[in-house]
């Protein structure tokens, strides 16, 4: 069975782009919810950092476990605004349907995340750790 990450990429894209709530605080609005960061990218933003997906079973079928690291970036001094952020985050991901083309999702699960500020002094980064399993539909 094909791996689904690429689908659920697109997908936790998808739905923290359409939380408005959260996007109303990014720099650039829906372009603060990023899949890539190049050097000139405003702050604050959102980015999926990372993905990896493994396989699970089901209830007879074969599924996978898709494990995405989001990561929130700002430099309003503080680190206010990046917690504020990352519970906006973790609020477009109970709030919106994650629609994952060609799967089912059967659960979602946050499973963790912190927020700290980095070495340059200045910048604040909040991550969050997110399970989705999904079998095809």
């Amino acid at each position: 069975m094909p791996r689904c990450d690429a689908e659920v990429q697109k997908a936790v894209i998808t739905a923290l782009a359409a939380h408005s709530p959260l996007t109303a605080l990014l720099a650039g609005g829906v372009a603060g919810v990023r899949e890539f960061v190049r050097a000139d990218t405003a702050f604050p933003y959102v980015v999926l950092a990372d993905i990896a997906s493994s396989p699970f079973d089901t209830q007879g079928d074969e599924g996978f476990e898709v494990v995405t690291k989001l990561e929130i970036y700002s430099r309003k001094p503080g680190g206010l605004e990046c917690r504020t952020l990352l519970a906006k985050v973790q609020e477009a991901l109970l709030a919106e349907t994650i629609n994952v083309e060609g799967q089912q999702v059967v659960d979602l699960r946050l499973a963790g995340g912190e927020s700290r500020l980095m070495e340059d002094g200045q910048t604040y980064r909040a991550s969050l750790m997110v399970r989705i399993f999904c079998e095809p539909v």
